[in-house]
């Protein structure tokens, strides 16, 4: 047994969770490894010590206190149960409200965020297509050549 895997043993070893193979593999590992023995007496001594404390009791009138809080806190939910809504119905109906707020920000956000001059930009777009907007070439440029021996003449 590794060492790293006989560590994680100890805690459950000195609480009897163990099956016996383990015990038995764990018992004899830490006879031949002085590493894991040591850390094996330090958590016994270790939970030695808090088996050792008394359990303190509670204090004078902490049961009083408790139950009374829980009688003020059905109290509050009678009030919702006398108009008829369930504590869970009342936490559905917070998420579907909150549910309700995140969609109508969203939305809003949305027309807030969304372009209302886009016909007009492709109304532009498409009336730059046209050819009326593109210069003659001038009979000294490449373009002019071009057009020149392919015949095609510099009208609009």
């Amino acid at each position: 047994m590794k060492c790293k895997h006989a560590k994680k043993l100890i805690s459950p070893y000195i609480d009897n969770e163990l099956s016996e193979t383990d015990r038995h593999t764990l018992a004899a590992h830490v006879e031949i490894c002085p590493a894991c023995r040591q850390e094996l007496e330090e958590t016994e001594s270790v939970s030695a010590m808090f088996t050792a404390v008394d359990r303190p009791s509670a204090p004078f009138g902490f049961v009083t206190r408790v139950m009374a809080g829980i009688d003020e806190e059905s109290e509050a939910h009678g009030f919702w149960r006398a108009l008829g809504l369930h504590p869970h119905l009342l936490k559905v109906m917070e998420v579907a409200f909150a549910l309700v707020i995140v969609i109508i920000g969203i939305l809003s956000g949305n027309m807030l965020v969304t372009d209302k001059t886009a016909p007009l930009r492709v109304a532009e777009l498409r009336g730059s297509f046209h050819l009326e907007v593109f210069e003659s070439a001038p009979p000294d440029s490449i373009g002019g050549i071009y057009a020149s021996m392919t015949g095609v003449t510099n009208e609009r």
